[in-house]
């Protein structure tokens, strides 16, 4: 059951027997949104990507990571209305003293790899003009794995 003030659609990949349960929620006019995610790796996009964010979006994406893990943000797609809509990026919870960056515009941001084993995310829009919004992939990165491949491409 959707939450209130969502419109909720399901989109199935198979065969029509099957329901793969994937499901995703279009957020209406000024409400909010929170994400947890676990796992592997896996996928974050804005609301209605790729067709455009809502107005007073207030969306939280929390990303966390197997412990001693690491977790590596690459973005496929961001146009954010510049200055006016802003995705924060938090290493840790979404909170003033864990903010990493700012990231606003069209410009693809470079690939972020969290200090520690939570990443989050925060989408701002405002009140009138919104873009195509983002997508970006995550990956929890083994420790082992991410020293040594940093340490080869250093030499």
């Amino acid at each position: 059951m959707p939450e209130p003030g969502f419109d909720q659609i399901r989109r199935l990949s198979g065969p029509p027997d099957r329901d793969y349960g994937l499901t995703r929620s279009f957020l209406q006019r000024g409400q909010n949104c929170t994400f947890q995610l676990r796992g592997p790796n896996g996928t974050v996009e804005s609301p209605g990507f790729p067709y455009g964010y809502p107005n007073y979006a207030n969306c939280t994406w929390t990303i966390t990571a197997e412990d001693q893990h690491r977790i590596q943000l690459v973005f496929q797609s961001f146009a954010l209305e510049e200055d006016f809509d802003v995705l924060s990026v938090f290493d840790g919870p979404p909170q003033p003293e864990n903010l990493r960056t700012r990231l606003t515009g069209f410009q693809l941001p470079a690939t972020i790899v969290s200090a520690a084993t939570t990443l989050s995310l925060r989408l701002i829009s405002d009140y009138a003009v919104s873009a195509q919004g983002f997508h970006a992939s995550y990956e929890d990165l083994n420790p082992d794995i991410f020293w040594e491949n940093t340490a080869n491409q250093a030499w």
